[in-house]
């Protein structure tokens, strides 16, 4: 059975949550000494970029504020090019543009319908 975009839009503001918590309460030096968030950040905004890529292009024409190809291009090079990871631009994209996204997100995931429980 395969998932509703109702939840995976779910999943992406869930993980778009987490990824800036991760950074809460830091400023950039600690977050860039501090592997174990770093990896969370990483780990969520891979989770957000899955999910997107599984969100059907109608719904994603719903909402065109959102960068869809940004966040499913980032989950690509973040799975396959890992070496080259830039903690800075976790960072940027944690702390200023996920706090956005994750309006724009929770906005279009309360105007989709819920599925059936």
């Amino acid at each position: 059975m395969s998932r509703s975009a109702w939840l995976r839009v779910g999943d992406m503001v869930d993980a778009a949550k987490m990824a800036v918590a991760w950074t809460e309460g830091l400023d950039r030096a600690a977050f860039l000494s501090d592997d174990l968030r770093k990896s969370g950040v990483q780990w969520q905004l891979l989770v957000l970029g899955e999910a997107a890529k599984a969100v059907p292009a109608d719904i994603q024409a719903l909402e065109p504020s959102f960068n869809w190809r940004g966040a499913i291009r980032l989950r690509d090079f973040l799975a396959h090019g890992y070496s080259d990871i830039d903690a800075e631009a976790l960072w940027e994209i944690a702390t200023q543009e996920l706090p956005r996204d994750l309006q724009v997100l929770t906005g279009l995931w309360n105007r989709l319908d819920r599925p059936d429980a």
